[in-house]
């Protein structure tokens, strides 16, 4: 698959945290997880690759790790593109196994949020149960 290079300029120059805003932190609620659990349920296995790769050329950094605090995998993204209104943010999803962690990253980034992650602080909050 050929890879498409960033804009550099969009690109920032530094270390990571100069440029940190905060994190998007929103754990699904009761009604938001059941719509998950269906919505990973017609996921291709391979579409992960292809929205990280996608995500990727666009300027964002995705981790995968474990989370000994909370004993859970933690996905996460963060925007290092300038020209995004996403930037210095970080998306992040916790799930009790490393492969739903990753889908719900993307579920939170595509399905929840459209890629707008500041749409989440204009949401009304609800009562946080998973994620």
């Amino acid at each position: 698959m050929p890879r498409k290079k960033v804009v550099k300029d969009a690109r920032v120059a530094g270390k990571p945290d100069d440029n940190f805003k905060g994190f998007i932190k929103h754990n699904l609620t009761a009604v938001e997880k059941d719509d998950f659990m269906g919505w990973l349920d017609k996921q291709d296995p391979t579409s992960f690759f292809l929205f990280a790769h996608e995500q990727v050329d666009s300027g964002y950094v995705i981790s995968l790790k474990y989370d000994d605090y909370n004993e859970t995998y933690q996905a996460s993204m963060t925007c290092r593109n300038r020209a995004h209104d996403n930037f210095g943010f970080v998306l992040v999803a916790r799930a009790p196994e490393t492969g739903t962690a990753a889908f719900l990253l993307m579920y939170k980034h595509v399905v929840l949020l459209g890629g707008n992650w500041l749409a989440f602080h204009e949401r009304e909050k609800e009562d946080r149960v998973w994620g």
